[in-house]
């Protein structure tokens, strides 16, 4: 089956994403068994996260003659961590499928975004005005990743000239042990009655007066089980609408989420079991509805996104905004933005991670329980984990961990001592304070970012793991495998044995010294960032 999410301008022109090729899924609802639609707290526990990565994989953009941008395209493809490929096969071959079609896709894009630059060029010459950037992206949200379903949010949006860009949200949705894309009614066992519950959850938004969409259950009654457009979480089905789709463009984005216990009869329980914790990566302003606090009857909403654009190029300042009440987190000065909706335990916290003028980034973490939004603490130069990807052609790339499962995930943090460099740890979140702790008592540094550093002067470490002391001679190799971050790191020496450099700053210059001498004194090149 081939979905498509429709971006229309005045002039009804389409703009589509195309999803996976697979079958028609089976309906899992004849399947289940008693143990299936048991919502216990033993099936709380049987939910195994999936670790999910996207790269950035086509960065394609052209120029004039006199170097103005024309084209740019930009788009991500999925993965599964290598024990979740052997895992789960069909899965990992179905986002196989997908990014090759999200390859093609955006590859003839990118032709025709050059076609249109092309024509359109020679106008704005005329007019003694720089031409437009003609654009297309793409980026992915995990909603959901476990032994169940893959639940993914594609936020794209396109520039082909005219009054505005276009932009949608599309949903797409596996199923993790046979891989094949689900369909409405694979979740919901009956849909008769979406129409009517999707117009009253619409039309009852403060945003929106009164008859603003029309006949809107009428419309929604000529949907089919495939054109709606929707993502699957742990307290409900949000759906989709684009501008342009049930309304005027100036209505942008619609969106509803139907709860599970809302209406428990419509739903398949095999999709509705939540684990006691778990994360949701949202995207920036649009309105995100959640139940924090059960008891109180009501439902939630979240929004986030970056303000106050300075003369610089950055946003200054990021908006965190609970049912209307709003929270700014002043001078970050960033270019984008990383959000989570963390539960941890029925605690809810935000944690939000700016990214700015240089590559350091910190986490900042916020408390949503008590209806309002608090500061709740900050990692200093930390990020969300990555890994370097290998595929069948040998070609390496970059990855990033999409942030799942705040029982167990791995933070990177940027160090120098002895170089600049990332090491990481995994945590799990706190339910009390929403702060990440690990029980790791050391930093690793990847072996494949470590660097080797050669002495040019015989020195004193410490041979582990006994703390023996040891003079290694000048012209002896050290690869960096750990820190504590603070007093020493350890290194693997050219015979295979691991060693502790201790180290300290002196006060005098802050320079870092080993054994009393400046570490420049004793190794060739030392790699800092700039």
């Amino acid at each position: 089956m081939k979905k498509f999410i429709s971006f229309v301008l005045a002039a009804a022109m389409l703009f589509g994403f195309a999803a996976c090729n697979a079958d028609k899924p089976e309906n899992p609802v004849n399947e289940s068994t008693s143990a299936e639609n048991n919502n216990s707290a033993e099936m709380k526990n049987a939910v195994e996260f999936l670790s999910v990565y996207t790269e950035n994989a086509y960065e394609y953009e052209t120029y004039s003659e006199d170097y103005y941008y024309l084209t740019q395209v930009n788009y991500q493809k999925l993965h599964l961590s290598k024990e979740d490929e052997k895992e789960y096969p069909r899965l990992a071959k179905a986002l196989d499928s997908f990014n090759v079609e999200k390859t093609e896709f955006y590859k003839d894009k990118a032709k025709e975004l050059d076609e249109y630059a092309s024509e359109q060029l020679n106008y704005y010459y005329e007019d003694g005005e720089q031409p437009a950037v003609y654009t297309a992206n793409n980026e992915y949200f995990l909603q959901r990743a476990d032994n169940v379903v893959l639940s993914i949010r594609s936020d794209a949006d396109e520039f082909s000239g005219g009054a505005h860009p276009n932009y949608g949200y599309s949903g797409y949705n596996f199923d993790t042990v046979t891989g094949k894309e689900l369909v409405i009614t694979d979740v919901m066992t009956d849909i008769s009655s979406l129409p009517a519950i999707l117009s009253e959850k619409i039309n009852s938004k403060d945003k929106f007066a009164d008859g603003f969409f029309g006949a809107l259950e009428e419309t929604l009654s000529e949907y089919t089980a495939e054109q709606f457009n929707w993502t699957i979480g742990y307290q409900g089905i949000t759906f989709y609408f684009s501008p342009s789709e049930i309304a005027s463009f100036a209505a942008g984005l619609v969106t509803a989420t139907v709860y599970y216990d809302e209406y428990p009869e419509l739903f398949n329980k095999k999709y509705t079991v939540a684990p006691e914790s778990y994360a949701v990566a949202l995207s920036e302003w649009n309105d995100v509805e959640f139940d924090i606090n059960p008891s109180d009857g009501k439902k939630d909403t979240i929004s986030v996104g970056l303000s106050y654009f300075t003369e610089e190029g950055s946003y200054k300042d990021i908006s965190l905004n609970l049912n209307g009440d709003e929270f700014t987190v002043e001078d970050v000065y960033a270019f984008s933005a990383e959000y989570y909706l963390v539960n941890s335990n029925g605690r809810y916290f935000i944690y939000l991670v700016p990214h700015g003028y240089n590559d350091y980034t910190n986490i900042l973490i916020y408390d949503l329980n008590g209806n309002e939004i608090k500061e709740a603490g900050e990692l200093d130069r930390t990020a969300f984990g990555s890994l370097v990807w290998e595929d069948e052609n040998e070609d390496t790339y970059q990855a990033k961990l999409l942030f799942n499962n705040p029982t167990q995930f791995v933070l990177e943090t940027t160090f120098d001592i002895l170089g600049t460099y990332a090491a990481d740890k995994t945590y799990t979140v706190n339910s009390e304070t929403g702060m990440p702790e690990s029980t790791d008592e050391f930093y690793t540094i990847d072996e494949r970012f470590a660097f080797v550093l050669t002495s040019k002067e015989a020195f004193n470490v410490k041979i582990l793991p006994d703390m023996n002391s040891e003079l290694v001679k000048a012209g002896s190799e050290f690869t960096l495998l750990r820190t504590d971050g603070k007093t020493f790191v350890d290194a693997k020496l050219g015979d295979g044995r691991e060693c502790r450099i201790n180290v300290e700053r002196n006060r005098t210059d802050y320079q870092l010294c080993i054994n009393g001498t400046p570490e420049y004194e004793l190794f060739e090149e030392i790699y800092y960032a700039g």
